[in-house]
């Protein structure tokens, strides 16, 4: 689930992905608890060693959803994150 979530905020690197549809992707219909949520941004920070307090990678907006912050550059197959745009 971690790379799902992932993979959704790579996709649109900077723009504020909704708490339901991170839900809807991650868990492709199946019914989770907010608590389900908050675990997986949980262990996907900790994945990118990133803190909730002072974000690198990925930025919470409170009951609205998350972003991914960093920079993101694609080069051919490869997304290298924290390149330089």
């Amino acid at each position: 689930k971690v790379w799902d979530a992932l993979c959704v905020l790579l996709d649109q690197p900077g723009v504020l992905v909704p708490l339901d549809e991170l839900r809807r992707r991650v868990w492709r219909g199946v019914q989770v608890s907010e608590g389900s949520v908050a675990t997986l941004v949980y262990e996907l920070r900790r994945t990118l060693d990133d803190s909730a307090a002072t974000p690198r990678f990925i930025e919470t907006i409170p009951a609205r959803g998350i972003r991914f912050i960093a920079p993101v550059q694609v080069a051919g197959a490869l997304i290298v994150v924290g390149a330089v745009m």
